[in-house]
């Protein structure tokens, strides 16, 4: 059985746009600020529309490759991407990240993330509002 579910998470930086856009344009950085799993970058971190970035997710017990294919990046606005193959726990994954600027000194970024899953939506949304609460407190 699969479930599927939406998770929508808003996160205001005190940053203008420019810096945010250029902060999330690497894969690397995303290293730096996640905590669990850890993640190792395999090959390119660029993030561009077209382009394949291998992650390698090591979640203590086990480790698994991850590959994200970014189908959509307007410079500035807005870039997504999507997993090659299913990866427990899901059987799919699209993340859109939006950016807006509220500010010259405020960006507003929104993730939102629709998702298919063998696991209950509630348990898939809780760990995801974990990790990304974690990554808006290192950023």
């Amino acid at each position: 059985m699969k479930f599927k579910g939406t998770f929508t998470y808003n996160t205001l930086l005190e940053f203008p746009i420019e810096t945010v856009w250029g902060f999330f344009q690497s894969t690397e950085n995303l290293v730096n600020i996640t905590s669990f799993p850890r993640i190792k970058v395999k090959g390119s971190s660029k993030v561009a529309e077209g382009q394949t970035v291998k992650l390698e997710l090591n979640f203590g017990i086990w480790k698994t490759g991850w590959n994200s294919y970014f189908t959509q990046w307007k410079e500035k606005e807005v870039f997504e991407d999507i997993i090659v193959e299913p990866c427990f726990p899901f059987s799919s994954w699209k993340h859109r990240h939006l950016f807006s600027s509220n500010s010259d000194s405020d960006t507003l970024m929104i993730d939102i993330v629709k998702f298919e899953s063998p696991l209950p939506p509630l348990f898939i949304k809780a760990g995801l509002y974990i990790m990304f609460k974690d990554r808006k407190r290192k950023i």
